[in-house]
């Protein structure tokens, strides 16, 4: 939440040790990960994060939202920490260059993720490991955009570090494991994608089985539990947060469920 900023400024020392407790190596939680929205002023289910570039000639800002700044600090905490980003939208100049062609849509596209790739290091020193390709939990599978994009991250010479070693996560669905079928049959998007992501399904198909086990892709499960989700609250739960849909022990078996069944070894919140 940006309200963690609040207690950067007004409460560095509980700030710090917020930090601590999620990121430290054998302190708290020990979190390896970070996934953040490449905001766009769209609402993203539990609130909206500000747009880092608002037209084609404005500077890139990574400063609006809270999403760079926590990544920088969680990085100074534990330097191996790997940083992920997704859009949920995108910016009103980009879906406008999709209304001329396809070639300037992707052209606009990936201006804007550029550019924030740039100035996320230029402000706070962060380079990326991962890149969510694909939108939020869309509708189909953006296979042109995300061959695409891995061409052109592999082929970037404008960069701040070596943008084509940023692995490629795709696509972000619901259940369907879409994006394995369309690897299956398409050298090129496979060639692309380094690591398949799902939401709320910690089962594999053979699709993904033969992904993994047959051309080394990861596998990931990108979204276990909504944020807006309070496990006492949940249906069957006694109140505990112990029992119950996404309490504790349903968290515990999924994760094992998602290794043994899913080949999964990421599960993100």
């Amino acid at each position: 939440s940006r309200l963690l900023l609040d207690y950067k400024v007004e409460h560095p020392h509980a700030y710090e040790e917020i930090m601590r407790l999620l990121f430290q190596k054998d302190y708290g939680a020990g979190l390896t990960h970070i996934k953040l929205e490449l905001g766009a002023d769209v609402n993203s289910s539990s609130g909206t994060e500000p747009c880092t570039k608002r037209s084609l000639n404005e500077p890139a800002d990574v400063t609006r939202g809270a999403g760079f700044q926590f990544a920088a600090d969680a990085k100074a905490i534990n330097p191996d920490i790997t940083i992920d980003m997704l859009r949920w939208g995108e910016p009103k100049w980009v879906t406008d260059a999709f209304s001329v062609s396809q070639e300037n849509g992707f052209k606009a596209r990936y201006k804007w993720y550029k550019a924030a790739l740039d100035k996320a290091y230029n402000t706070y020193g962060i380079k990326f490991t991962h890149i969510s390709a694909d939108a939020n939990e869309a509708a189909k599978v953006d296979t042109d955009w995300i061959i695409y994009f891995a061409d052109r991250l592999e082929k970037e010479t404008d960069e701040r570090y070596d943008y084509g070693a940023i692995k490629i996560v795709a696509s972000d669905e619901i259940c369907s494991w879409a994006i394995a079928k369309e690897m299956t049959n398409n050298e090129k998007l496979r060639d692309a994608v380094d690591i398949l992501g799902e939401h709320y399904n910690t089962w594999a198909n053979d699709a993904v089985k033969a992904l993994n086990h047959d051309y080394g892709k990861e596998v990931w499960y990108t979204e276990g539990v909504a944020s807006t989700n309070i496990a006492k609250l949940a249906v069957n739960s006694n109140g505990s947060g112990l029992n119950g849909t996404n309490g504790a022990l349903d968290v515990c078996n999924r994760i094992i469920n998602a290794y043994y069944n899913g080949r999964m070894t990421m599960y993100e919140y």
